[in-house]
């Protein structure tokens, strides 16, 4: 079961008037060019920012970075969720059986 503190996190929802500005900013730059794209490579190839870059450190940062898949994710049960609910009925559907047999005596 998901804490409530958590879980308010994961529903946050973003700030209107910081994705029109980013709209907005994203609307006044113009495309990259071939030597935009070349300059950015060789950039990345001199930086390497992959060896540095590690994921969330903290539980909280851990946690917010797993919330991702939640929340974007058509259904709202993963399949594993909705494997152990079915197991639940199953496992039901077993007992129900073996009382309906110790009834009848077979």
């Amino acid at each position: 079961m998901m804490n409530p503190q958590k879980a308010d996190l994961a529903l946050k929802t973003k700030n209107p008037r910081r994705v029109s500005a980013g709209l907005t900013n994203g609307l006044k730059r113009r495309p990259w060019s071939e030597q935009d794209r070349q300059r950015l490579r060789e950039q990345c190839l001199q930086r390497q920012p992959w060896l540095r870059s590690c994921g969330p450190r903290t539980q909280l940062g851990k946690y917010r970075s797993r919330a991702n898949g939640f929340l974007h994710r058509l259904n709202p049960e993963s399949v594993r969720q909705i494997q152990i609910s079915l197991g639940d009925v199953d496992d039901m559907m077993v007992e129900m059986a073996e009382l309906r047999r110790s009834i009848l005596g077979q």
